[in-house]
């Protein structure tokens, strides 16, 4: 797909953090009368585990040398299923800058199939707000499927008490505890999220880089639920910018149904709280399989916006292969 005359594409470097800022909060606030990402988190997502910031996203340049469209792909299951979003500015809609996106996006993904494979596939999942009906109708006619929807979850702490509320029996919550507690709650993580739609496995190593160095940990706001020496639950949380974020809700499947997720989540509005945050915020799997939808309902969290995510699956034609050019 042919950009518009003065328009060009290329890959972003970290100078082009400010610009790129600007362009998704102007599709926010259009789409949600306010903004969702932080420059920071922004930032960090760049620097991220396996994510190439000059191969892996690009940004659409307008005859003026402002941004005006975006998007990345990331190889969440390394080589086989890459995450990938797209933002064009409002003013700039239907002028061919998201097919232009979408193309990258899909010939950076074949990239990753070994040189001089064919019948092998890579999987595509784009994300898009729901109420970006261009967005919906651009990815069905490039032959992309309905999969999921997310929803972010907000609870307001201004309409109750949220101090902690007493474990169940036999369980400690806790603070986090710098150097000691890492490892238990990356496994921990693990286990809880395994075999939900979409979770990949991650090492340790790259989880411990992308959580601990960056740049809004905040060690006061992990905390880990305990049955003696067991680690059995963790909530990770953050400010994304000025946003207060949760980031993880895992409890251990044995362990599940006795209370122990929402306890850990109230003591973590508490803590926000206690610094004088308004809300708190979450994203969660509208299908997820463990009923998480209805805890966070049961502690007063609501939807606020949905996410819809497509899919595509790829695969890399062959000289003599049906449909080759």
């Amino acid at each position: 797909m042919r950009l518009p005359e003065g328009f060009s594409l290329r890959g972003p470097t970290e100078s082009d953090l400010e610009g790129v800022h600007a362009l998704l909060t102007a599709f926010d606030v259009h789409h949600f009368g306010s903004r969702e990402i932080d420059a920071g988190y922004l930032l960090e997502e760049w620097r991220r585990a396996r994510f190439d910031l000059a191969r892996d996203a690009w940004v659409v340049i307008d005859p003026a040398a402002s941004i005006v469209g975006y998007a990345e792909v990331y190889d969440e299951e390394p080589h086989r299923t890459f995450e990938a979003f797209g933002r064009v500015h409002p003013s700039h809609q239907g002028r061919g800058l998201g097919t232009a996106l979408v193309d990258r996006m899909e010939r950076r993904a074949l990239e990753h199939l070994p040189a001089g494979s064919g019948g092998e596939e890579v999987v595509v999942r784009n994300a898009v707000v729901s109420v970006d009906r261009a967005a919906h109708a651009l990815l069905e006619a490039r032959g992309y499927d309905p999969a999921r929807h997310f929803w972010h979850m907000e609870v307001s702490l201004d309409d109750g008490h949220f101090e902690p509320t007493p474990p169940p029996r036999g369980i400690l919550v806790r603070g986090f505890r710098p150097g000691l507690d890492e490892a238990a709650i990356h496994s921990v993580l693990e286990e809880a999220f395994a075999g939900h739609w979409g979770s990949v496995p991650i090492s340790f190593s790259d989880w411990n880089r992308d959580f601990r160095s960056a740049a809004s940990f905040d060690p006061g706001l992990w905390f880990a639920a305990l049955d003696g020496d067991r680690v059995v639950g963790a909530l990770l949380g953050r400010y994304l910018g000025a946003k207060p974020w949760i980031d993880a809700l895992g409890v251990l499947p044995a362990w599940r149904g006795r209370g122990i997720g929402a306890s850990l989540l109230r003591t973590a509005f508490a803590e926000f709280r206690r610094r004088r945050a308004a809300t708190v915020t979450l994203n969660v799997d509208a299908q997820n399989e463990t009923g998480a939808t209805v805890l966070y309902e049961r502690v007063g969290m609501r939807p606020t916006r949905r996410w819809d995510i497509y899919e595509k699956r790829l695969q890399r034609l062959l000289p003599g292969d049906p449909g080759y050019p």
